[in-house]
Parts: C-alpha cells; structure tokens; sequence
C-alpha cells in the first residue's frame, strides 16, 4: 500500500478516536498492521515524509499507551512511540506534544532521564527491543546534557543488557566506560558505590568471558573487593561476607584457584560466627557451608568435605520452618550434597533423596526467588543422573525443563552461569540422542561454546567441558556428515585428554574410549589406516584403563569391538575379528535392560555377527546378526536419531538371510521393516536413505514393489540431504557418493510397476543433485520480480551471499579445503544463509503462480523436444525409457542388461582407458573397448534402436544412469557391422534438466573464438598436434588473442571466458576419481577447477571443445553426479560441449578437432552432427581402433 494511503489512514483512525473514544481505533490488529506498514513505507521516504510519518505514529503510538491498562504492553508502547520519532528528534515539529519534554531541543534532561531510567526497569522484565532502544536513546540524550552520577549509571546497565541479550559487542564497552564514569562522579564513601563498583565488575567480569583478558577479570575482581570493604562497618556485613564468598567461588568457577575456594569457605564460617540471630541467619550460612564443602569435595575428593556438606546442610534444614523463605535455598545445597554421594556411593536412596529435596525446594520457592535457578539446576542434574540408569524418557525431559528455567532465571553475569549452561548443554545433548531433535543438539553445542569461552585454559573443568562439547559435534557430524565437525570433535577431545590429570582415572579411560570411536569414524570417512590403528589403539588402552565393576563398562567394551571389526574389514585378520566378537558379547552382557544405549550395542554386535558370516557362512552366525538387528530395533525409540541406521543393518542382515534361504524370512517382517524405516524421521538423511535403500530391496524381492517404490522414492527424495549445504564441496560429494546404485534401483522398481513417467521423475530426483544446485542458483527471477519485486530481491541477495562464500551450496565457486574453510563458524553462517533461504522459498511458494518455484519438475514440466534415452541397471531389473515430443514415454526391458555386466565392464574400461604404458596399453584399449562396445550393442542399444525404428539419422540425446554413463552408447555395435554410428546422431545429458537449461535460449550469431592451448605441461605427454591446431584456428578466428604458454594462466583464462562465444582447449585435463571436483584444465600456473568453471556465468557462451584429456569422465562413486568438465561447462552456459570419455593421442585429437570445425562451419547446433561426421571418419580410418574413435561425445541440444 502506498505511503499517503496509509498516512492517510492512520489520520483517519486518529481523528475518529478524538471524535469517538473507540479504543478499538489503535488497539486493533488491523490498527496495528496499518503502522506497521506506514513505518516500513517510510523507511525509504524523504525526509519531509518520514517526519510526517513519525509525527502521526508517535501519536498513535501514545494512544495506546494511554488506552492500554499499567503493565509491559503500555510500556512497549510508549518505547514504540519514542523509537518512532527518534530518527527525526532534532526536528522538534515532528515530535508529538506529549513528548516534547522528553525528546527534541526543548526537552527536560531530568524528565528525559527519569522516563529512560523508568523504561529501563521494564527492560529488565521484558524481551521487547523498544524498550532498550528507547531508555539507551533517552538516557544518552540526558546523560549528554546534564551527566549526573545516577543517569550515567542507568545508561551503563542498559548497555550491558542490551549486549546480554545479543546486543553489539560496543554495548559491552560503553557500559564498561559509563561505569567509570559514574564512579567518578559518585563521591567515595558514597553508599551507591557499591552498587555501581558490582555493576562495573559484572561487565568487566562479561567483557572476560567474551574477550579473555585477564586483566579485565582481575579488575572485575578488585572493584568487588572495594565492594566489600566499604560494607565492613555496614548493617548488611554478614550479606556483603556472602557476596565476597561467592565471588571467589565464581573466580574458582573461573580460574580453578583453590585458594579461593578455600577463603571461601573461611569467609562462610565467618559470616556463621558474625551471625547475632543463631536460628535463621546461621541456618543459611550453614547452608551456604554446604554448597561449598560440596563444591571442593567435587574438585579433591575428600571425603570429610562430603560429611560436613550432607552435616551442614542436615542442620540448616532442621533449624528452619518450613515456610522461611530460604528455605528453597538450602534444600538446594542439601540436594547437591545428596546428588554427589550417591555418584561416589551409587546408591539409588541418594539420588531419590537429592529430587525429592529438589522438588521441595522448589514447592516452597517463589518464582522470583533469588535461589531459584541453583535449585532448579540442582534438581534438574538429579533427574538427568536417573535417566542415564533408567533410560526413561521422561526424567530427560523434566531435566531439560528444569536446566532451561534454571539459565532463564539467571542473569548472564550470575555467579553460577557457567555451570547452569554446561548443565543445560548435557541435557540438551542427552535429550538429542534419545529424541532425534536436531535442535536440541543445536542448543547444545550453542551453549556448550559459551562455556569453553567463559572457562580459563587450566581450569580443573575445563576437560569436562571439553568433552562434552566435542560429543555434541561429533554427533551433528553423523547427522550432517560435515567432516569439519568431526575433525573439530577430535581436536577438542585431544585437548580434553591432555588436560585430565589423572590418567588412572574413569574420566581418563572415558576420554580415551571416545577418542577412539571418533578416530573410528574418521577412518570410516577418509580411509586412513593410521585413524584406524590409532582407534584400536586409544579403545584398548580403554578397556585396560576402565574399572572392572564400573556399569559403564559396557560401552568402553562395545566401542572398542567395534574398532576391531572395522579393523578386520580392512586387514582380513581373523584374530580382529575374534576379538569383535568376545568385547561384543561382553558389552552385550554388561548393558543393563532400560539404558539408552542399549540399542546400539546390541546393533554393534549384531554387525559383529554378520561379518562372521560372510567370513565362515556359518548360518548360526547369521541368525545371531538377525536376533541382534531385531533386539536393536526393539528396544530403540521411534524417534531416536539412530534407530534408522540400526534398522538399516537389519536390513542388511536379512538381505543375507533372503539369499541364503527365502523361506527364512517372513513376508510379515519385511512388511514391518518397511513400516519402521518410513518412521523413523528423527535420524540423519544418510541414515534413512540406507535403510529406505535396503528395505526396498528387500519389498521388491519378495514382490511388493509397490512398497519397494514407496521406500525407494523417499530414500531419493532424501539423497540431497545428504550432500550438506553448509559444509565443504567434498564433504557433499562423500554424502552423496555413500548412496550409490539407490537412484537405478528406484528407477527399476518404477518400471517393474510399469511406470515409465515416475521413473523419469525419480531419475531426475536423484540425479545430478550438486548441477541441478548449480541450476537452482540461475534460475531466470525475471517472472517472479515482475510480480512480488521484493522476495525476488531478497533471493537474489542471499543467493549472492551463498555464492560468495567458499566451497559447498548452490554453485558451489570454490573446492574448498575444509581444513582451511570448513571451519565451525563458517558451518554455522552458511547453515543460517540455507536456512534464509528455505524459508524465503516456502514464502514464495505460498503465492500465487509459485507454488512449484524451484521443485523439482514433474514429467510434463521437461518439454521433451527430441528423442531421450533413459538407459537405467538396477539390482531388480535393467530398462531404456524412451521419451519423445508428445508421446507417453516407452519402456522397453532390457533382460541382458545386468547390474554386475555394468560394474565389470565398468572396471574393465577404467583399468585399460588409464593404462599409460606403451606396449600393454593400447592393446587392452584395443581389446577391451572392442568387447565392451559389442556388449553395450547387445544388451542396450540394440532394443533400443529396434524400437525406435529411426528414420534418416535422428538426434537421440542418452540420459544414462550410474556407472552406464562411462560408456560410449553412441559407438556401440559388434566390429564391421552397423551399429549406433549408422542409426543415430547421438548426444549426452546428465538430467533432463541440464538440456532444458541449455536449449533456454537461441543460437547466438556473433562467434568469438577463444583458444587455449600448452604445447608442454611437465610429467604429461606434449601436445604438439593440438596446439598447431589451435594455433590454425587462431588464424581462421583471430578476433581474440590466443592463451598460449605462460600465458595460458588460471587468471587469464577466466578472464577471457567472460567475452568469449567459442572456446577451444588444446591442453591436458586432470581428474581425481575419489573427489571428481578437484579435476580440471591443467593450465600453466595449475588447474581450473571444475567448481571454478561451474562458478561462472556466461550468458552469450555456445561451444566449448575440449580436446583434452578425460574431460568427460566421472568416475565410479559419484557417477550419477556427472561431476566433469563437460557438465561444468555446460553449467558455466556454453550450450554445446565436445568432450572425450578417455585420453586420445595427440595425434588423431588434432585431426579430430579439425574435421570438426571444417564439418560446422558457423552452424554452431550442428554440432552434434558434425562430431558424428568426425567419428564416421575416424571409424573408416581405424575400424580396429575403437580406442581411436569411440571417446569424443557432444554434449547439448
């Protein structure tokens, strides 16, 4: 709505108030929606606008401040109406007339300081932003024109709050310097002094914990000790001894000094002495005793301080009524007492006496009460305590209740902070790992990294803490798979182990059974066989380590079988495999019925078994793995993040069980594994797709392949889950590469239901999910600006933010190392970018017209133009899809066509494409390329060019999935005999997708050539051919100047492929099969990218010829992602692409890409015909040497 719309609208309500004294005119909704709306408008007004604006809402604004009864909506409203008018306060004109005598050049510093200061005290019972906005302006306005003691004073609290409560880091230090400053105005001895001398401790002591800078602790700390000293002579000595006490608890808190827990406790005693009341002052001083004889029993162990604190506490609770006011308080203290000895004793009276004394405490508690949060935390540890022996759900989540009001009662620069949020962040992360919430273990990590900030290097909790922090990372680690996240868990762990003192100790074999499984996982990860022995390593010297008759032995015993699997998975050696086997039983034994834990053990052992199997065929041993996968499953919740990996290896376990004896295995359990692999939501994307991926195997074998679809589709719909937005572009090809074969298997089960167009679908679902993010990134915006300007504005600037940073995401720039960019923060900017996003995207989609923006196409969305070649082998069956304008699409079975046939042939061609030696080499080729070209005719593309029956000589574009893909298709035929040369001009696309964006827009008809050529590139055969090539080409195009040489640098051919139509390569291109997108042009100062390359965008690019080494080749782990130059390329938006399977000669490269260009002419969509012409010839001139003529693809329309 425009601005004088709603200007005029907003008068209209005032003036009909003044008329009518409806209230309803400023209180409604709708009232406030029209401000709402006026503000934002006038955010880009002139000035004369914006002043008529603030005039009219600061008014209206008022209004409701006068209409609403006392309390914090009336007093948001004023804030509003002074933070309304504050952008035009030295225009006294524009301010309403009540607020003159606070705002502008005629107002009242003393009423100006006096509403701020007034403003402030609501400020601290409310999370309304006015409110703080509105008391720092006004009280900065007063403190600048009369700077008295007390305003200045308000002024540096309101800082600190607002800093508190994420606030700029400057709030921090401007509370700090007005906190001087009203030192210096305060006369000494001075009773506010103490006051002002702890507000400006409370900010040096935050200013520590945000910075830490030492001397801003030990300053904090002298301005407590003036504190203190100036109450010496006091009424309130014995509160302020109190204060001192706990303060030097906090700088144990702190900094582990024993001397100050030790003057502590002196300070305590002392107070009890001082007491002149010997009933209720001495019961809390008693009680305060307690807590801090709890405390140093924690940090020594000394028994004797564990009897005086349950002594002391005992006392304090028996001289108190129940109705004193502190008595809260001391059953605190109490209830810690009985908390730490039933962790010394284990007996379960204890634990059930330190809740009970909790609840109590907080019974009798007022909600303000100022002991609150200790007893909440208290209570909160308790109920944590029994749900790790009882496993019940319900004592987790009352100690995540409790945790949360204990920190939500305490201010940031409370004495007890630092624990409350450890507390808190244990508790979220054990709820995470019982519930699934990725949020909570989000929570946990949040307030985990306060803690570690706050806490000095040397402190005796620091390890602790760091473990605990380093758990919660390794966990979103397994549910995101951002390798950043386990790398920083082992640093943390690794820091936390050097810091435990006592190596003899449970902490101690704890740290090392951890660190164990998280060199497990890295192993898992990267292959490092060193990670490997280092884990077998760390869990032995665990179990060594790890009392006998300690009840979490179990899992120290667990892991470590564990570690000796996976070792035994690599080496073979029985003698690892043994060892699994007894440390798994043994953990099997020692886990008690209830815990949380018992699930996976139970699954670990399970796996045990399994790979014994395999090993011996031992059917006991299998029935063993399935006994262990079920009770696993069993005793797991429905949404516990890990339950779909154990289902999964249940899958797994049956699988075997299936191929062994089907009669084995009832219908009724595969129907019910299906059943809990779609529930289980709460587990990581990897997780899910594994065991959607198993169990739809599993339905489809004993023929439900209507189930088998359902489970496959969504183990698809979940594949780009697995690649994580906000993480390194490797971390994302390791995701996505764990899933192989789920995509071919998904499209078998479609087609086994006789569903060729939901194949389709599901084949562009899963396919090419990091290039159809590259696509997503250039969607044309045009439409959606026409019709809503300002979400198409906001996706514009978030998609340039996203780009902007390195590595993982839509189009992904950079191959990002992660060791240098996967950085936590730069996990945790990206992951709020995604999250931007998305929800901009599904605001988007709620509008008219948009409800598809940037989903995934349905099948009448592709515009088949052409002929398509769906070519698909699943484990269930083989199939093409032929599509063409206007027709259903036609599924044709292809029975020869088999999944083990794919992956042979596969290695086969791989293994002789990459042999370089010059006797043996070109005879595999030879021989190897011959017999796979006869193969692909017979099981592939001989049905299908049967039915397609072409006439003429058609374009078909091949859309092969997975391995299929490194096949020449279009070369295929026995030798001598026609084949698909002489039936079909044949071009290549990864997804629909792909060469929809490329037929986007028309043939352009300026050609400006550029050409690229090295001649020498050291460890790499010289391409003499190729570069006299490009230099004739040159010659025929000169328009541009060629890149030759030194020349031929990174930096200038990024460059020129922004002004170029037609790019032509002579040069050597590398490939890494493990992580595709390290592969690239080697050019002279190193490689070009492929992210580099997909980074770019060229809007007027139409053909690309790459004659150079495998720029078509996509290895066998992430096949479906056709991560290679060619789609690089064509995602940069060169329309057209030569590319070649493998490495040709220099030779016949050179003579290849002459023919080419003399074929097309200017005719750029000729392309593909032109290659085939190329590949006619070539074939008449080697019919021997398929090696020769096969490998040169187009890719395009």
């Amino acid at each position: 709505m425009a601005f004088d719309m709603l200007l005029a609208l907003l008068h209209r309500r005032l003036d009909a108030l003044a008329s009518t004294a409806d209230a309803e005119l400023v209180l409604s909704d709708s009232a406030l929606a029209e401000a709402s709306g006026l503000w934002q408008a006038a955010q880009s007004a002139d000035a004369r606008r914006r002043s008529a604006a603030a005039y009219a809402l600061g008014w209206f604004h008022l209004y409701r401040h006068n209409l609403l009864p006392p309390g914090p909506e009336s007093s948001a409203a004023l804030a509003r109406a002074i933070v309304v008018v504050m952008p035009v306060a030295d225009d006294g004109g524009a301010i309403p007339e009540p607020l003159r005598a606070v705002l502008g050049p005629a107002a009242d510093p003393a009423a100006t300081a006096g509403v701020g200061g007034g403003l402030l005290t609501e400020a601290f019972a409310s999370a309304e932003p006015d409110l703080l906005d509105a008391c720092l302006f006004l009280l900065a306005e007063a403190a600048r024109r009369a700077p008295g003691p007390q305003v200045v004073s308000h002024l540096a609290v309101a800082h600190l709050v607002r800093y508190e409560r994420g606030g700029p880091p400057e709030d921090l230090d401007r509370s700090i310097e007005h906190n001087e400053h009203a030192l210096t105005l305060t006369p000494q001895g001075h009773p506010d002094r103490i006051g002002r001398l702890t507000n400006l401790g409370n900010a040096l002591r935050e200013r520590f914990a945000r910075d830490g800078d030492r001397a801003d602790l030990e300053r904090a700390i002298q301005a407590g000790e003036q504190a203190v000293a100036m109450a010496d002579h006091h009424p309130d000595l014995v509160a302020a001894m109190g204060n001192l006490a706990n303060c030097y608890l906090q700088r144990d808190d702190l900094i582990g000094s024993r001397a100050d827990l030790d003057r502590a406790i002196q300070l305590m005693e002392r107070s009890v002495s001082l007491t002149c009341d010997p009933g209720f002052e001495r019961s809390g001083q008693l009680a305060n005793l307690c807590a801090a004889y709890g405390r140093r029993y924690g940090e020594l162990g000394a028994l004797p301080d564990l009897d005086r604190a349950i002594r002391t506490g005992e006392e304090a609770i028996a001289g108190t009524p129940e109705d004193h006011p502190n008595q809260p308080g001391w059953l605190t203290n109490l209830s810690n007492a009985y908390q730490q000895r039933h962790a010394r004793r284990g007996d379960p009276a204890d634990l059930d006496r330190a809740i009970d004394t909790a609840e109590r405490a907080l019974r009798s508690m007022p909600p303000g009460h100022p002991a609150r949060g200790a007893v909440l935390s208290a209570c909160g540890l308790s109920y944590k305590q029994r749900h790790g022996s009882s496993g019940a759900r319900a004592d987790l989540d009352r100690a995540v209740e409790l945790a949360e009001q204990a920190l939500a009662v305490t201010p940031d620069a409370g004495a007890n902070r630092t624990t409350f949020l450890s507390s808190l962040g244990d508790a979220y992360q054990d709820r995470y790992r019982g519930g699934g919430s990725l949020a909570d273990l989000d929570h946990a990590i949040a307030l985990l990294e306060q803690v570690i900030a706050a806490t000095p290097q040397d402190h005796p909790s620091q390890a602790g803490y760091l473990s605990s922090l380093s758990g919660a990372h390794r966990e979103r680690y397994r549910r995101n798979g951002v390798a950043a996240e386990l790398d920083h868990a082992i640093a943390l762990l690794e820091r936390s182990l050097a810091l435990r003192a006592a190596p003899d100790s449970t902490a101690y074999a704890g740290t090392l059974s951890n660190l164990g499984v998280f060199y497990q996982e890295r192993y898992v990860r990267d292959g490092e066989v060193a990670d490997l022995d280092r884990a077998v390593e760390l869990a032995e010297l665990a179990t060594a380590a790890f009392p006998a008759d300690h009840p979490d032995r179990f899992g120290v015993l667990s892991a470590a079988g564990l570690a000796h699997q996976r070792r035994y998975r690599h080496s073979g050696a029985v003698a690892d495999l043994d060892r699994a086997v007894a440390l798994g039983r043994q953990a099997a034994a020692g886990v008690p019925t209830h815990h949380p834990d018992r699930g996976a053990v139970r699954s670990d052992l399970g796996l045990t078994y399994l790979e014994r199997f395999k090993r011996t065929a031992d059917l006991a041993d299998l029935d063993l793995a399935v006994e262990a996968g079920e009770q696993a499953a069993a005793c797991t919740a429905e949404d516990h993040p890990y339950r779909a990996r154990y289902l999964g290896y249940l899958a797994d376990a049956y699988w075997y069980r299936l191929q062994v004896d089907s009669r084995g295995l009832l219908q009724e359990s595969i129907e019910q594994l299906g059943v809990e692999v779609r529930t289980a939501t709460a587990s990581s994307p990897t997780d899910r797709v594994l065991a959607g991926h198993y169990a739809g195997l599993l339905a489809a074998a004993m023929g439900d392949f209507t189930g088998a679809a359902d489970l496959l589709d969504t183990a698809v719909a979940l594949l780009p889950s697995t690649a994580p937005r906000e993480g390194a572009r490797s971390d994302q090809e390791r995701g996505l590469g764990e899933h192989s074969g789920v995509v071919s298997d998904a499209i078998a089960a479609h087609c086994a239901r006789r569903d060729p167009v939901r194949a389709v679908e599901v084949a562009e679902l899963g396919r090419g999910i990091l290039l159809g993010a590259g696509l997503d990134s250039r969607t044309d915006l045009t439409e959606l600006a026409r019709a809503h300007p300002e979400p198409a504005a906001r996706l514009r600037r978030l998609r340039d933010r996203l780009e902007a940073a390195p590595a993982a995401g839509g189009s992904i720039p950079l191959d990002t190392d992660p060791a240098a960019a996967g950085t936590i923060q730069y996990v945790e900017d990206r992951k709020r970018l995604w999250a931007e996003q998305d929800a901009l995207l599904a605001e988007i989609r709620r509008r008219p017209g948009f409800t598809r923006f940037l989903l995934p196409p349905r099948y009448d969305d592709f515009g088949i133009d052409g002929t398509a070649v769906l070519l698909n082998a699943g484990i269930l069956r083989s199939d093409a899809i032929i599509m063409t304008p206007g027709a259903a699409p036609l599924l044709l079975p292809l029975p020869r066509l088999t999944v083990a046939d794919v992956r042979d042939k596969a290695e086969e061609l791989l293994d002789a494409t990459d042999d370089q030696s010059r006797l043996t080499g070109p005879l595999k080729r030879q021989r190897v390329i011959r017999e796979i070209l006869s193969w692909l005719w017979t099981s592939a593309v001989e049905p299908v060019m049967a039915a397609l029956q072409p006439d003429g000589m058609p374009q078909v574009c091949w859309l092969p999935t997975g391995l299929l893909g490194l096949f020449p298709l279009h070369a295929a035929g026995h030798p001598g005999e026609p084949g698909a040369l002489d039936h079909v001009v044949s071009s290549y696309t990864p997804t629909l997708r792909a060469l929809a964006y490329a037929r986007a827009r028309p043939a352009g008809a300026e050609r400006r050539q550029l050409t690229v050529a090295l001649q020498q590139t050291p460890g790499l055969p010289d391409l003499p051919g190729c570069v006299e090539e490009a230099a004739a080409l040159h010659r025929d195009h000169p328009d541009t100047p060629p890149l030759t040489g030194e020349n031929a640098t990174t930096g200038h051919v990024r460059a020129a492929l922004t002004e170029a139509t037609w790019a032509h390569f002579a040069c050597h291109a590398g490939a890494d099969l493990t992580r595709p997108s390290r592969g690239g042009l080697l050019l002279h100062d190193g490689i070009l990218a492929i992210p580099e390359i997909s980074a770019l965008r060229l809007d007027r690019a139409e053909l690309a010829y790459l004659s150079a080494c495998s720029t078509a080749h996509r290895g066998m782990r992430l096949a479906d992602e056709a991560i290679q130059l060619a789609s690089a390329f064509q995602l940069a938006g060169f329309r057209h692409v030569i590319a070649s399977l493998w490495p040709l000669s220099d030779e016949v490269a050179a003579a290849a890409a002459r023919a080419f260009y003399g074929h097309l002419g200017g005719a750029v969509d000729q392309a593909a015909a032109a290659l085939h012409r190329v590949t006619l010839e070539l074939r008449a001139r080697y019919p021997d040497r398929a090696d020769l003529w096969a490998p040169l693809i187009h890719s395009g329309p």
